[in-house]
């Protein structure tokens, strides 16, 4: 998936043609703020790459000690309940949090 999502946020910063996106066309300050846009994008995939691997270096150091580690989707849906009873208080139920 992070391959598919570095393609894509190259797809977007070429998805118009030269011409139509120079920085003669369309100006220094729009043309810079189309690059800051896709840094901003290829930073946030880079968080997201980051979250994913300390989560699978986590569970990977505690099967060395014989451990039992929750995957990232048991991460998720623990933090998501949490918020939801912090923020929100909502009390969800465990199987019902990500269905439809």
């Amino acid at each position: 998936m992070p391959v598919s999502l570095q393609w894509a946020a190259r797809g977007y910063a070429l998805s118009q043609p030269t011409r139509d996106r120079s920085i003669f066309a369309v100006g220094f300050r729009p043309w810079l703020a189309a690059q800051r846009e896709v840094l901003t994008f290829k930073f946030a995939l880079a968080l997201i790459d980051l979250g994913f691997y300390t989560v699978k270096l986590t569970a990977w150091v505690k099967s060395l000690f014989g451990v039992k580690d929750e995957g990232l989707e048991a991460v998720l849906q623990r933090q998501f309940n949490s918020l939801a009873k912090e923020e929100l208080g909502v009390d969800l139920e465990e199987a019902q949090t990500f269905e439809g």
